[in-house]
C-alpha cells in the first residue's frame, strides 16, 4: 500500500475518471471502467514482479472505490461467464486494457443485460454475487 500512497497523483486520476458512474451500468461507463482498470494495472505493474498478475486485485480496489465496477473474480466468476457464454466474440480491448479484464467485462455485460431484458434490476454487486456463488457452475439464464 505504500507503493500506492507514493503514486497517489496517478491513483488520484484514474479514480477521479470513476467516481461519478453510477447504476444502472451502461456499456459506456464499462468501457470507462475497463480503461480505469487497464491504466491501473500498468501502474501496479511496475510495482510487482514478473509473474504477478494485477487483474483482480485491481477490479476489487475499484470496487471498493466504486461498487458499479464489476469484479473480476477469476476462479468462479470468470469461469461461470465462460459457461454461460461459451465461445462468444467479444469486441477488440481498447488500448492499454488488461485483455483478461476486458473480455470479463464483456460477458459480464451480456449477462447484465440479459437479466435486465428479463425484467430484473440487478445491482452489479448483486451480479457479481450470482457469479462468484455459482463456483464456476451458474444456473443457465
Amino acid at each position: 500500500m505504500e507503493f500506492l500512497h507514493r503514486r497517489a497523483a496517478d491513483v488520484d486520476k484514474i479514480f477521479n475518471r470513476i467516481a461519478t458512474i453510477g447504476e444502472p451500468l451502461t456499456f459506456e461507463s464499462l468501457e470507462i471502467f475497463v480503461r480505469a482498470h487497464g491504466q491501473f494495472v500498468s501502474l501496479l505493474a511496475d510495482k510487482l514482479r514478473r509473474n504477478q498478475k494485477a487483474t483482480s486485485f485491481a477490479s476489487k480496489y475499484m470496487h471498493f472505490h466504486n461498487e458499479a465496477v464489476p469484479l473480476y473474480d477469476h476462479t468462479f466468476a470468470a469461469e461461470a461467464l465462460k459457461k454461460l457464454f461459451f465461445r462468444q466474440q467479444v469486441c477488440a480491448a481498447p488500448e492499454g486494457a488488461d485483455k483478461n479484464y476486458h473480455r470479463f467485462a464483456m460477458l459480464f455485460w451480456k449477462a447484465y443485460c440479459e437479466l435486465r431484458n428479463r425484467g430484473l434490476n440487478p445491482e452489479v454487486k448483486l451480479v457479481d454475487w450470482w457469479l462468484v456463488s455459482s463456483k464456476g457452475t451458474p444456473k443457465y439464464l
